[in-house]
């Protein structure tokens, strides 16, 4: 069966290079990829540097966000968490170069995704409250639910019972409203956790049950693996312990064969409590040390401090940004400010101008003005010196 495999990854990226590559065509192999397990990891990046490629020769401007998207996401596959998380926000910032929510959110969900299994929930609920206050932007009422379903599971990681049972039942009426299966059995995954966390483990199982019966249909052996882990871990509590033994060995398996280091930790870490609590403490043993060895490898303090580090790098590069649109904005304001003393100058001139010039016609029409009075009273002597003179010679 691996040769299989193999084969079909060779295959694959030669059939790449024979398609007619358009911008159509490089997105619907993002969508596959996107799809793809820890097994095809190596061809998520393969796909995810075919597409840079590709896009660079069409200049199709989203080329950059799909790529570092894809490389964040093999990273990921691969439990390589520091290398995944630098992807991931440099999709991030290619995504808000594009303003292009959909993608945004995509980047925001897998930076809450990255540290959910790094073991930082805190910094998960920042980028998952972020995808909640921009998912009625995405124009869809999909990424609306998915925002609830992801910040449900944080906030449950968190204890905050009531808000995460909330948020869940608001997504819950939003993807019945809608029909939405797949959503639905994701939402009631994330309600039975709650439970499971609040102790009331038999109101848990029905929804275990039904998701993994519902997802049994699809094949999905990711959500598969995660069914027969979460009824494995609930029969445990309930203390039914060959059901319980029954699905978490079922797990273990399929995380083995999936090849998935993470998956395989937790399974071991459920089925340890299972033996120790069935009494079988050498089981019990052998299954910790399983995945303490697996975890630690997995999420070490190096792979923290480059975490932090990354983040930080990038914090500090998007403080830079707005320090430049603040300084941009500010300069905008100064030269405003400037324009407006300066009309309000030559406004203040040109009114002063105004002002003289009808002070000076004013004078004007008043010096005309006592002309004219003068130019009267010297017609009304004139014509009374002409009336006298009339009379004189009237009387000679």
């Amino acid at each position: 069966m691996k040769y299989w495999f193999l084969l079909l990854f060779l295959i694959a990226p030669f059939a790449a290079r024979l398609q007619p590559v358009d911008t159509s065509y490089l997105k619907s192999l993002y969508d596959r990829c996107i799809d793809m397990d820890e097994n095809q990891a190596d061809s998520v990046a393969w796909y995810a540097k075919f597409i840079a490629q590709e896009a660079a020769k069409l200049k199709f401007n989203k080329g950059d966000v799909l790529s570092m998207r894809l490389r964040g996401i093999s990273e990921d596959l691969k439990g390589n968490y520091d290398e995944a998380l630098n992807w991931y926000l440099k999709s991030l910032d290619a995504a808000r170069k594009l303003g292009d929510p959909i993608y945004i959110l995509g980047a925001l969900n897998d930076l809450g995704y990255l540290y959910v299994n790094a073991k930082q929930p805190q910094k998960a609920k920042e980028a998952y409250l972020e995808c909640a206050r921009m998912a009625p932007e995405g124009g869809s009422y999909h990424s609306i639910i998915t925002s609830y379903i992801n910040l449900g599971g944080i906030y449950n990681q968190l204890r905050m019972h009531d808000s995460a049972l909330l948020v869940l039942n608001e997504g819950l009426a939003l993807a019945e409203k809608h029909h939405d299966k797949r959503s639905i059995h994701s939402l009631y995954n994330n309600i039975a956790n709650v439970y499971y966390r609040k102790n009331e483990f038999s109101k848990a199982l029905p929804y275990f049950q039904r998701d993994y019966l519902y997802h049994l249909t699809k094949s999905d052996s990711a959500d598969i693996w995660l069914d027969e882990l979460n009824l494995a871990d609930d029969f445990t509590q309930l203390k039914k312990f060959d059901s319980a033994s029954f699905y978490g060995l079922r797990a273990l398996a399929l995380a083995q064969r999936l090849q998935a280091k993470e998956k395989e930790s937790e399974s071991y870490a459920i089925l340890a409590v299972l033996y120790s609590m069935k009494g079988e403490y050498k089981k019990a043993y052998e299954n910790q040390l399983q995945w303490y060895t697996l975890d630690t490898s997995l999420v070490n303090g190096e792979t923290n401090k480059n975490i932090a580090g990354l983040q930080e790098r990038f914090n500090a590069k998007q403080r830079e940004q707005q320090n430049r649109l603040l300084r941009a904005e500010i300069m905008q304001a100064m030269l405003r400010s400037r324009i407006t003393t300066y009309v309000a100058i030559a406004a203040a001139i040109i009114a002063l101008l105004i002002a003289v010039s009808l002070f000076l016609k004013r004078q004007a029409n008043k010096r005309l003005k006592q002309q004219n009075e003068l130019i009267r009273r010297q017609n009304e002597k004139l014509a009374e010196l002409n009336y006298e003179k009339n009379s004189l010679i009237s009387i000679v």
